[in-house]
Formats: C-alpha cells, sequence, structure tokens
C-alpha cells in the first residue's frame, strides 16, 4: 500500500502551520515550567535540594490522598469506600473534591516512593497549562499574536492566588480552565457558538465543585458586562 506523498506533504504543512501559529502559547507553557524550575532551584526543592513542595494540608491530606487514589486503581480497591481511615470512609466524596482531575492520573506514571516528586510535577503542569490558557484566550479576545502572550500568561499563570495557594493543587485546575470558560463565555453570547463554553465549564465542575461556584458566579456577571458592551446603544436609549 503506497502512501499518497501529497496527502503526507500537506499534512505536515498544516502541522508546521499549527506550530507556528501557537507558537507563542506554546512559549507561554514552556516559559511557566521553566520559572517553576528556576524556583525549585532557588528555593533547594528537591531534587535541587532538601525541601519538598508539600506543606501545610499538602502534605498532610492532599498527598497522601492522591497516594491512595493511586493505590487503589493499581491494586483494583473499590473506589466507592475505604476503611482505611478509622472505621472508613466514603471515598466517592474524597475523589470528588480532592483527586476528580483527570490530569492526577499521570500519577499511576510514578512509584509510590516517588509521591512528592508526582506532586510538583503535577503542579508545574498544571500551573503551565493556566499560563498556555490565559494566553489562547488573549490571541482570541484581542487577535493578536505576539511575545505579549507569553507575557501575561506568566502573570496569570503566577499571580498572588496561585502563589499563595499553589499546595491546594487540586484549585489549579480550576485556574487552568477559567479562562477557556471566559471566552467560550464571549463565544456564546457574541457568536452564538456554545461548544467551548459547555465543555470548559462542565470540566470546572467536576474537576472541583467547591471554586466551581466562584466561577460560575463570575461567568455570570461577566455575561452581564459583555451583553452590555455589545448593545451598549440599547441600553443607553433605555437609561
Amino acid at each position: 500500500m503506497h502512501t499518497n506523498p501529497d496527502h503526507k506533504k500537506g499534512f505536515i504543512e498544516k502541522f508546521t502551520g499549527h506550530l507556528y501559529r501557537c507558537r507563542f502559547i506554546y512559549a507561554a507553557f514552556l516559559a511557566a515550567a521553566a520559572v517553576f524550575i528556576i524556583v525549585c532551584i532557588a528555593r533547594e526543592i528537591y531534587p535541587f535540594g532538601t525541601q519538598s513542595v508539600l506543606k501545610i494540608d499538602l502534605y498532610h491530606q492532599y498527598a497522601p490522598y492522591l497516594e491512595e487514589f493511586r493505590s487503589r486503581i493499581l491494586s483494583g480497591k473499590s473506589l466507592i469506600y475505604s476503611w482505611e481511615t478509622g472505621l472508613g470512609k466514603d471515598f466517592i466524596a474524597q475523589t470528588a473534591y480532592y483527586t476528580t482531575s483527570p490530569l492526577n492520573l499521570l500519577v499511576l506514571l510514578f512509584p509510590g516512593r516517588m509521591i512528592s516528586e508526582a506532586v510538583a510535577f503535577l503542579i508545574m503542569l498544571k500551573i503551565s497549562l493556566s499560563s498556555a490558557s490565559f494566553a489562547y484566550y488573549l490571541r482570541e479576545h484581542f487577535s493578536r499574536n505576539d511575545v505579549s502572550l507569553v507575557i501575561f500568561g506568566l502573570m496569570y499563570a503566577y499571580c498572588s492566588f496561585v502563589t499563595c495557594y499553589y499546595w491546594n493543587f487540586m484549585w489549579l485546575d480550576v485556574v487552568a480552565l477559567f479562562p477557556l470558560t471566559a471566552l467560550g463565555c464571549e463565544k456564546l453570547i457574541l457568536e452564538k457558538k456554545c461548544t467551548l463554553y459547555y465543555i470548559a465549564l462542565t470540566m470546572t465542575m467536576i474537576v472541583n465543585f467547591y471554586l466551581s461556584v466562584l466561577v460560575c458566579i463570575l461567568i455570570t456577571m461577566y455575561a452581564v458586562v459583555i451583553a452590555f458592551t455589545k448593545d451598549r446603544a440599547f441600553w443607553l436609549k433605555l437609561s
């Protein structure tokens, strides 16, 4: 069976064109990862020192929950109920808040003794995705594609909320999804396209129902702003 050279050439051209068009989004992702690694080196965080990312509740609760989630999947134990704590606990409720993110499945690639490294990797990945998603939002919202996407993507990824609460790593998925939810809201109102909004908001509610409440409130407020700016002349007539 022979491969059509024109088809192969067309695929390569489309792929390289996509890479070039999204180069600043990928750069935002890589820049955020590089900053995370530099901070780990500067703060002597393992494997660059003796410190650990496991701080506060991340050490006492979240990392052990993630390790339990990993071991239950690999051992085939029940994901509904657990006898690991006292007289037992509802494992579904624990999973719903702490480990629902699909990215947490990457912990399966790490051995049990490397749970600290797995958590650090997940934090870096989620922060990098936040930078890339905000860069994508800026490109679509402002119709521009330059290095400013990388700069503001980094600002968003390392905002005060993230730097203060990075140890609540289950919140970081919502931070990464929020720019996509906002962009989806814009497309829904301005272009009557609902796919991105439905997917982004649904994923937000799945990965962390706690912060999704805040996201829904903010998106409702943002929708009012979009509707007002879209039909500003209409609202001015009413006033």
